[in-house]
């Protein structure tokens, strides 16, 4: 007569099979951080070169090639947003978008009338501190807001550079 496998091989092969699926969900998620991570790379790398090609290096104060635009709001709730670089110059603060390039924004840092911090933009949110930026465009308000993983430090560096800026310069069209 053979004795019965009993509930201790079931319970093993519980253990197995839950064992079995931790395994597969820890590699799943390497994989996943391993795309993410390369994905992001391929980003910075097309974004480093954008920055390169249309700003003099010289001219950097300070960039972030890891930003998410919120969009601006005379463009309205519609319009594309997504990842790009932020670059301040002397006389400037630019948006370089990743896709599209006419979502470029640059604006004359004496044309800049606030520098702070928001929720939300245009109905969008984070969950963390947006940068918001308030200025000028012919004479008409407009703002727009980004996240970056330090957006304390750039309100110091704008309102620095606003400070040492000379009178409005004319502003660029976004």
């Amino acid at each position: 007569m053979n004795p019965s496998p009993g509930p201790s091989l079931g319970i093993s092969l519980i253990l197995l099979s839950v064992l079995g699926v931790l395994v597969f969900l820890a590699l799943l998620f390497v994989v996943i951080a391993r795309v993410q991570k390369t994905v992001l790379a391929k980003v910075i790398a097309r974004l480093e070169e954008r920055v390169a090609k249309t700003i003099p290096t010289e001219q950097i104060v300070r960039k972030d090639t890891v930003v998410v635009s919120f969009g601006l709001d005379s463009r309205g709730v519609t319009q594309s947003r997504g990842n790009g670089a932020l670059v301040l110059t002397p006389t400037h603060l630019r948006w370089l978008q990743l896709v599209p390039e006419s979502s470029d924004v640059s604006m004359p840092l004496a044309n800049i009338t606030a520098v702070g911090t928001k929720r939300s933009h245009l109905g969008k949110t984070y969950g963390k501190p947006l940068l918001h930026v308030t200025f000028t465009v012919d004479g008409k308000a407009d703002s727009i807001a980004w996240f970056s993983m330090d957006v304390p430090g750039w309100i110091a560096s704008l309102e620095q550079a606003r400070t040492s800026v000379q009178p409005a310069a004319p502003a660029l069209a976004p």
